[in-house]
């Protein structure tokens, strides 16, 4: 839903209009009751008051979870997507996505909020409650997107016009993923691939205990059967009242609804989608040919999926080539408690990640001087790169942690060191930060 809070207020205008003019067709303040402006009030205020009962409800809880989002309650991650990747995710959307994007009209980046069990992007609010048939079915990254993209597919009950019946139909959500963002967009995704996983119905219920879900269904089957044959016998044995007539139509009816629920839920073999395995197979080629964002995704991919050998293998392929949040991802695996922990190589891979502005990983780099891990032990390269990252990302959820630990480590300092650490915070940013950095450490304290 596009700006709730002002559909919000449409929603309630038109729900006091309804009153007001259903009010004045009852009292007949505009004429006698079969005068045509009476009619006229009563209809269009009832269809108001209608309509209003669904959108008034729908608005505000809207709203009330942009507010949510927005003030920070129940986030995942969130990520700014900049102006250019905005541009090339408008023109790359396809016609079957559940959010059309609007193309900026002034400069600035576009904020999406990943929310539990919401999302916000572009000031579009949408609910994401997982489940089976019906809300968020799957969520993976897309093949051949740029930028990278979550693909989040949902279910919703729709009328099909031409035979009056309803159906299942599917949409995707994309939401696109900057380069400088994959981490939060990783964190993002695999929330959501839990909370699809972690949903459980009859039919999850019904695999996991067959021979029980066999027997319920029997028992229930059998014991309609009964009563519809019951009725039956009742009927054609000359007994008068409601009795037969009822056994027999609710034995039928329940029958059948008991055989339409075992059809549905009973153990059975599952089919696989062709689009998803065509969409995942699509970006193992791509990665395998070399594309480094390809190579990329796959890693968060299995690194979703816990697969770790996999997801490092992949890291390390797309990290080679450059890439600077494969980068991190590799330095990152190094200060894993899993009996490879190698501060310098982890030390490494940041500052090659950090050089190409990547603010996740200047954040670890200062943290690394400043406790001497793996590099030189440096509370002014360590400010500097703070400051670095504080000026990068003005917006980031974690800036108040990044202030907060610079802040901590000021208190560690003299003025004349945070004084050389600005000064070398802005030769960072002017000239590079390895440049800056290995020259401040080849001239000693």
């Amino acid at each position: 839903m596009h700006n709730p809070t002002r559909k919000r207020g449409y929603a309630l205008i038109a729900l006091g209009a309804g009153a007001l003019l259903f009010w004045l067709a009852l009292s007949e303040r505009l004429g006698p009751e079969e005068s045509a402006p009476t009619m006229g009030a009563g209809v269009i205020g009832l269809t108001l008051l209608l309509a209003s009962a669904y959108f008034v409800p729908a608005t505000l809880l809207a709203a009330r979870g942009r507010a949510r989002l927005l003030a920070g309650t129940d986030v995942v991650a969130r990520w700014p997507v900049g102006g250019a990747d905005w541009e090339r995710y408008c023109a790359s959307i396809p016609k079957w996505s559940r959010f059309t994007p609007r193309r900026r009209r002034s400069a600035g980046d576009v904020e999406i909020i990943a929310g539990k069990r919401s999302v916000l992007i572009d000031d579009y609010y949408l609910r994401l409650d997982p489940g089976k048939g019906v809300g968020m079915l799957e969520a993976e990254w897309a093949a051949r997107a740029n930028p990278a993209c979550i693909v989040i597919t949902i279910g919703a009950i729709s009328r099909v016009a031409s035979t009056g019946s309803y159906n299942t139909r599917r949409s995707r959500l994309l939401l696109p993923v900057p380069a400088s963002a994959m981490g939060e967009g990783d964190r993002a995704l695999r929330h959501y691939q839990r909370a699809i996983a972690g949903v459980r119905d009859l039919g999850d219920l019904a695999r996991q205990s067959p021979v029980l879900a066999w027997r319920i269904f029997g028992g229930l089957l059998a014991a309609s059967v009964i009563a519809a044959a019951a009725g039956v016998w009742l009927h054609l044995s000359g007994t008068t009242g409601n009795v037969p007539a009822g056994l027999a139509i609710g034995g039928l009816l329940t029958a059948v609804g008991v055989l339409v629920v075992g059809w549905a839920q009973l153990p059975r073999r599952a089919k696989t989608g062709s689009g998803t395995r065509s969409a995942q197979e699509a970006l193992i080629a791509d990665a395998e040919r070399g594309d480094a964002d390809a190579q990329l995704r796959l890693a968060l991919h299995h690194h979703a999926n816990q697969d770790a050998a996999q997801a490092a293998l992949w890291f390390r392929k797309a990290a080679d080539q450059g890439n600077a949040v494969a980068q991190y991802n590799v330095g990152a695996l190094y200060t894993a408690e899993n009996g490879h922990r190698n501060d310098a190589r982890a030390a490494q891979w940041y500052r090659k990640a950090a050089d190409q502005g990547l603010a996740a990983a200047q954040s670890e780099l200062a943290l690394f001087h400043v406790n001497g891990r793996g590099v030189p032990k440096d509370a002014v390269a360590g400010y500097a790169l703070l400051s670095c990252v504080a000026a990068a990302v003005p917006e980031a959820p974690n800036r108040d942690v990044v202030l907060k630990n610079r802040e901590t480590l000021s208190g560690y300092m003299s003025a004349q060191q945070i004084g050389a650490a600005e000064a070398l915070a802005a030769e960072m940013k002017a000239g590079g930060v390895l440049a800056a950095l290995d020259r401040h450490l080849a001239a000693g304290p």
